[in-house]
């Protein structure tokens, strides 16, 4: 099927447009506050700058463990990214572990955020003893986000790269699975747990009614509480419902999305991705196409927006 060039230029532009628009309302939203995540923060940053650690030798393993969507990620990265945190680490390392755990993956992705470039060892052995090299004598901090794998054989073998650290290191690990943390002996357990319903309404408030005029919130207020109580308390089910509504203004768009068939869904209960589809099905069908286009990358992947262009004109 032939395309007018006037017509996939327009479809491009469409697409680079709305990739701006969400970044610009990203960087807009990221320097508010996380809503209901304070107390949590402190106690990660405690046992992370030792005033809560009671443990004398070994390696020193925080875990943040919760249900998806629940906020493990959002809340290591307050902490990774606190100054006193960059200020007490001599270095800070974040990989994203995701499955299936890839000993050789991981360990290379620890070496590049060290040395500040690719790595081009791929023998395993060769690059344990790279990580050794670069943290000798360092005090550092390990972020393992998302770590999925029960097989303790294929954990040790990370585990005794980085055990010949400097007194204080710590490594941080998220993780939605209980039996993880027994496997990797963690030295204390934050189980994350939904936010209230004033914290779920305050967040949803946050982004949903961000630049819009007191008449407008008035409007839409009584609608937006019973939306954000639908969410039963999942950051991610809030952040995403109230990016989608902080575009709509229609009161009657607020009331199909209250009263969508998607919250009667089963796997609601136990899975976030029906709200993840009521965000998708508002999408105009040319930023579908290019939205679904980027299954091609694989989970956790950086997407370099010039890059994803050039294939989408490819």
């Amino acid at each position: 099927m032939a395309y007018q060039m006037d017509d996939v230029v327009d479809k491009w532009s469409t697409a680079i447009l709305q990739l701006q628009i969400e970044e610009a309302e990203n960087a807009s939203m990221s320097t508010k506050k996380v809503c209901g995540r304070d107390m949590d923060k402190d106690t990660i940053l405690g046992h992370l700058l030792g005033k809560n650690c009671q443990q004398k030798s070994g390696l020193y393993i925080v875990s943040i463990v919760g249900t998806g969507g629940m906020g493990k990620t959002t809340l290591a990265q307050l902490a990774y990214n606190h100054t006193k945190v960059k200020a007490h680490f001599d270095e800070r390392i974040w990989v994203c572990v995701s499955d299936p755990f890839e000993p050789i993956r991981v360990c290379r992705a620890i070496v590049e955020a060290l040395q500040k470039k690719p790595c081009n060892l791929h023998d395993l052995e060769a690059v344990q003893q790279e990580i050794q090299t670069c943290i000798a004598g360092k005090k550092f901090l390990l972020v393992l986000d998302d770590v999925c794998t029960e097989d303790y054989r294929l954990w040790e073998q990370l585990k005794n790269t980085i055990n010949c650290r400097a007194s204080g290191s710590r490594v941080l690990a998220t993780t939605r699975n209980e039996s993880v943390v027994k496997m990797m002996r963690i030295a204390y357990k934050h189980p994350l747990g939904e936010l209230s319903p004033e914290q779920s309404w305050a967040l949803f408030h946050q982004i949903t009614f961000f630049e819009k005029s007191r008449e407008k919130v008035e409007e839409l207020k009584a609608i937006g509480e019973k939306i954000a109580d639908k969410c039963k308390g999942l950051p991610l089910a809030i952040r995403t419902l109230g990016n989608l509504m902080r575009l709509n203004n229609k009161k009657e768009e607020w009331e199909n999305i209250l009263n969508s068939e998607v919250w009667q869904l089963d796997e609601f209960k136990r899975d976030i991705s029906p709200i993840l589809l009521l965000s998708y099905y508002d999408l105009s069908p040319t930023i579908k196409r290019y939205f679904s286009f980027c299954v091609v990358f694989p989970k956790d992947s950086v997407i370099e927006i010039d890059k994803l262009i050039k294939l989408w004109m490819a």
